[in-house]
């Protein structure tokens, strides 16, 4: 899935320069708080994405077009930072005019980049939906028989729970509670 890790390959990018903004950025309040809260957005981005990459089934058309947006978004959003770092270094040089632009204006760049992320958030919470949603470790066996694939559902929704919390896992998992994650287990009474 050449999307999801060129997509991966660009949060990646923007978390080195996020990283670099935050040092910049060292005096403002609040910023290393803010900065914080960004990386960890972006890492959870990513681990979503690799959650795709590593699982087959749910490389379907809705998550395809979720991931497009993000590489959208991270585009935007790495050119926000390097905007904010060159502001960041400018305001070094003349701390007076800067901090007289920022208490009468407030922070266009901090303004920008809150509204990225705010995007990147919104398409991360939509693609773990896709996620959730789908029929992850659902296959057919050689007799045409549903057969889920207990650790395959068990890792992805243990993932979910990890970046969105304890509402956020697969949706498939509660039809399958009490069974043991061992392998495969043959579905009779599964009804989707």
């Amino acid at each position: 899935m050449e999307v999801a890790a060129a997509a991966i390959g660009l949060l990646e990018a923007s978390l080195r320069i996020l990283r670099r903004v935050k040092k910049a950025y060292v005096g403002m309040k609040d910023a290393p708080e803010i900065f914080d809260r960004y990386c960890n957005e972006i890492g959870a981005t990513r681990t979503v994405l690799e959650v795709v990459i590593d699982e087959k089934s749910l490389q379907t058309a809705n998550v395809q077009a979720e991931i497009g947006k993000v590489k959208q978004i991270e585009a935007r959003l790495r050119g926000g930072l390097t905007n904010a770092e060159k502001n960041a270094k400018a305001a070094q040089s003349k701390p007076v005019t800067a901090f007289a632009r920022q208490l009468f204006k407030g922070s266009t760049d901090e303004k920008n980049l809150t509204k990225t992320m705010d995007e990147l958030d919104s398409v991360k919470l939509t693609l773990c939906m896709h996620i959730q949603l789908s029929h992850v470790g659902i296959t057919r066996d050689n007799h045409n028989d549903l057969v889920a694939r207990l650790d395959v559902i068990e890792s992805v929704h243990n993932t979910l729970i990890e970046v969105l919390g304890q509402s956020g896992g697969l949706r498939i998992k509660q039809l399958l509670a009490g069974r043991k994650p061992r392998g495969m287990s043959y579905l009779t009474s599964l009804s989707f």
